[in-house]
């Protein structure tokens, strides 16, 4: 059987010779390689045919001038394929050609040989050409798999980066929501706890209080059991009524919206000792400028936060809170202990207290510092900027002893008159003063002359009735207890108020005493305290009831 022979690919090479003898030798020797064989005449006939799919030139440049070169060049940037091919020069000895120089500087794979041919130079020559050739297409191949990778690449980069910006837009999107919904849930549990304060404050305890003043007036029972009975109920009425105090300071106390901010830090100074044991160092500036409710709030939360941690993990009895006005209008707090320290950075990536505080602050575009480390103490800085609202005029500010001027002049009552003791009952509550009025009209030297439910009604009523003594309640409407304190006793220096609160903090008392009070009890004290510091003031003793 006769077997096919594999034929191998034509390859063309390109004649270009002026010389029909030159180039008949040449082609002669083209065909002994099995090469097809394509001549040119004339320049112009080379440059129309050097763009076709050829593996080689081979130009003699006896009879080619300078100006052909350009035109060559210009023809094989034509193709893009072509504009690497092999030229093979032939330059006779004898006779030398001007446009070699140019050739070799147009194209860098221009090879240059003498004419005539020898043989085994020109074949050396054309397959070391045809290597080249290959080596060319096959670098070209990788050059144009590299870009085509490259651009790919590109484009899935561009693409991977079009998504790591959507998802991190999408990413600061949900982050914004959740610090939104995280300060919404501060300010929400922050109302909440404000709010179930005043139902404790407000309600709750003024009806624990009636009740036990109440109590109090069926004491004058013969029945042994009974009087009992009474007694042991107003010590139950006293424990729930401390117990709902204590968890009223808990959530929210009222000293923190009623009063200055140095004022709250004091009295949680107070109270961090009482409940904790831990004793705190307050060191304040001279001049710190106003800070409205938010942020009062929100801060003395923060201070607060902080002092039970260090009672929670420090393991020492003593802390420091400086509290200072700096430069750019800012207030900052340092709030610092000598305990077994902490590492900072996992501290607040795993407990919760840190980072309510610090997006607690955000709030009221405040910042927060944390310097500690294991067996180094901690200390923690808070920046707030300052110059915001003033606080609300619902707090009790310290008083001063400034006399204020009488608006009339009244005649004074030096005397009770028929030997009783006259006491007007200011409070806000009408539980509460229904339960001192009952309770007190059971003495007998005690007589309830009136009674006013706002701080200027009660004003008003000490200017009309001229009564002997004043219970003042210090939360109330229109005009606070203190600021009705210090009118009173300026206008009326023997009119004598004593100061009832649901709270015994010692800054409240400072503050009714420098407003004029001359006593200041607990709405939760005896019957027996109460009337014994009303006869106490007058000057009047408990032989003479």
């Amino acid at each position: 059987m006769e077997r096919n022979k594999i034929s191998r690919p034509q390859r063309h090479v390109l004649l270009f010779s002026a010389k029909k003898r030159a180039a008949s030798v040449l082609q002669s020797i083209l065909s002994e390689m099995e090469l097809d064989t394509v001549i040119c005449s004339d320049p112009a006939d080379l440059c129309g045919k050097i763009c076709h799919d050829t593996e080689a030139a081979v130009l003699m440049l006896n009879r080619l001038s300078k100006k052909a070169i350009p035109k060559i060049a210009e023809s094989l940037k034509m193709r893009p394929e072509c504009s690497e091919l092999p030229i093979l020069a032939a330059v006779s000895r004898s006779v030398g050609s001007p446009a070699t120089e140019e050739l070799v500087s147009a194209f860098d794979n221009a090879l240059v040989l003498d004419y005539p041919f020898k043989k085994p130079a020109l074949r050396s020559a054309l397959r070391a050409a045809f290597r080249i050739r290959q080596s060319r297409r096959l670098i070209n191949d990788l050059a144009k798999k590299h870009r085509r990778a490259e651009k790919e690449l590109k484009t899935s980069r561009n693409r991977l980066q079009k998504k790591i910006m959507e998802r991190s837009s999408d990413l600061a999107s949900e982050v914004t929501r959740l610090r939104r919904l995280t300060g919404a849930l501060i300010l929400s549990e922050q109302k909440d706890r404000r709010r179930l304060a005043g139902i404790l404050h407000d309600h709750l305890q003024q009806l624990l209080v009636s009740a036990k003043y109440r109590l109090a007036s069926l004491n004058h029972i013969e029945d042994s059991c009974a009087r009992a009975a009474i007694h042991e109920t107003e010590e139950l009425l006293g424990e729930v009524i401390e117990a709902s105090r204590s968890l009223t300071s808990e959530l929210s106390p009222p000293i923190v919206h009623e009063s200055g901010f140095q004022t709250a830090l004091e009295w949680l100074v107070s109270f961090m000792a009482a409940q904790n044991g831990l004793e705190v160092r307050l060191k304040i500036g001279s001049e710190i400028g106003p800070i409205d409710e938010n942020s009062k709030a929100m801060l003395f939360e923060s201070i607060r936060e902080l002092l039970v941690n260090i009672v929670r993990h420090a393991q020492v009895k003593s802390a420091e809170v400086h509290i200072r006005e700096v430069e750019g209008r800012l207030l900052e707090i340092i709030v610092s202990d000598r305990g077994v320290g902490f590492n900072a950075e996992t501290a607040e990536r795993n407990g919760f207290g840190l980072f309510r505080i610090r997006e607690q602050l955000k709030l009221i575009a405040g910042r927060m510092g944390i310097r500690s480390a294991p067996g180094s103490g901690s200390q923690v800085t808070i920046l707030v900027p300052l110059g915001g609202p003033a606080p609300r005029v619902s707090s009790y500010p310290h008083a001063t002893n400034s006399r204020l001027p009488a608006k009339t002049a009244m005649p004074r009552m030096d005397k009770p008159v028929s030997g009783t003791i006259r006491v007007l009952i200011a409070d806000d509550h009408a539980v509460m003063r229904q339960g001192l009025s009952s309770s007190l009209s059971e003495e007998p030297d005690i007589v309830i002359v009136g009674e006013a439910a706002d701080g200027k009604t009660a004003l008003e009523k000490a200017r009309d009735l001229r009564p002997d003594v004043v219970l003042m309640d210090l939360g109330m409407p229109l005009m606070n207890g203190i600021e009705a304190t210090q009118k009173i006793h300026s206008e009326m220096p023997r009119v004598r108020v004593i100061g009832l609160s649901m709270f015994e903090e010692k800054e409240r008392a400072n503050a009714m005493f420098e407003a004029g009070a001359v006593a200041y009890l607990s709405k939760s004290c005896s019957v027996h305290a109460l009337t014994s510091a009303i006869r106490k003031c007058t000057g009047k003793s408990e032989a003479t009831a």
